[in-house]
């Protein structure tokens, strides 16, 4: 449908926002919990895959601009978000400044630094400290009891 939109308005300038998912997200070691059936580097696999496509189907279109904020480090800190991929308020801000500014761009231009910088970002995050906190407060509750 929103193609559909954009096509038919040219006249309306469009911002679609890509909202960051926390690192943690992709390097969750189960399949069960957020990834319907695949694992972290597969979601990660099929969002590069289609965010691509978005791209190149989008790329004709004069009145679409694509933001998008996974290259931050605010996708590093868990205290970002209330779960994987529910962001805090203050991503809002952002979102509003990168539109006002005409930040944070995503494009087939630069696309590649894109995804370089969110695989290295996502490769070099560690959630040992993460497990940890869990075993952890996992171990109290039992302690309670």
């Amino acid at each position: 449908y929103l193609f559909d939109l954009i096509q038919q308005n040219p006249n309306v300038q469009f911002h679609l926002i890509v909202p960051p998912f926390a690192r943690a997200f992709y390097k969750i070691p189960t399949e069960k919990i957020y990834h319907e059936g695949r694992t972290g580097a597969q979601y990660y696999a099929d969002f590069k895959t289609m965010l691509l496509w978005i791209l190149k189907e989008l790329e004709p279109f004069k009145n679409v601009k694509i933001y998008a904020f996974d290259d931050l480090d605010y996708p590093n800190h868990l205290n970002n978000y209330c779960d994987g991929n529910h962001y805090n308020t203050d991503m809002n801000s952002l979102f509003l400044t990168a539109v006002q500014n005409n930040t944070h761009r995503l494009t087939l231009n630069n696309q590649q630094q894109f995804f370089e910088k969110m695989e290295n970002e996502i490769n070099n995050y560690d959630i040992q400290p993460f497990i940890l906190s869990i075993k952890k407060y996992e171990q109290s509750k039992k302690n309670q009891k």
